[in-house]
């Protein structure tokens, strides 16, 4: 598990740490919450979509996802919120190893499902806007800080 700051250091700053195991997570006083991302390509792209200005991290592009719900696995979650959010289809590929992320108030296990798309067109159902872009797009893009390590983990198999 790879612990890393939340957001670029100008919007929130984040601290990196090396937790050993869940002890690390439990020692920390903040609420932790377990999020799947859906890693979507078709095409040589990837579907981001860009946050509410009200919502935490507003107006920066994510990848679609959300909390995991009670018995509920990671993969389930992503296709979930993928469906909610963006109204796609996908099919689930792999599953990369979770990051944490820290924030000032909160702590963030992210779970990132790299999925291929199957059906739908997407539309901005739970976000501002959607979009495909291509990795070297991605990059251009204000997102979380994480992303970029997430981008670095798409470009090792992709």
């Amino acid at each position: 598990m790879r612990h890393l700051p939340g957001t670029y250091p100008e919007l929130v700053s984040g601290i990196h740490h090396k937790p050993r195991g869940d002890q690390a997570l439990s020692a920390l006083s903040k609420p932790t919450f377990d999020v799947a991302l859906a890693l979507v390509h078709r095409d040589g792209r990837w579907l981001v979509a860009r946050r509410h200005d009200q919502a935490h991290l507003g107006g920066l592009w994510e990848f679609p996802g959300g909390k995991v719900g009670p018995a509920e696995s990671s993969p389930a979650a992503a296709l979930r919120e993928l469906r909610e959010e963006c109204g796609v289809e996908a099919e689930v590929e792999r599953v990369l190893e979770p990051f944490v992320c820290e924030y000032a108030d909160r702590i963030v296990r992210l779970v990132c499902v790299v999925c291929r798309w199957t059906g739908g067109e997407a539309q901005p159902l739970g976000s501002q806007e959607c979009q495909w872009a291509t990795l070297s797009a991605l990059r251009k893009l204000q997102m979380p800080a994480i992303n970029a390590e997430i981008i670095r983990e798409i470009e090792l198999w992709a």
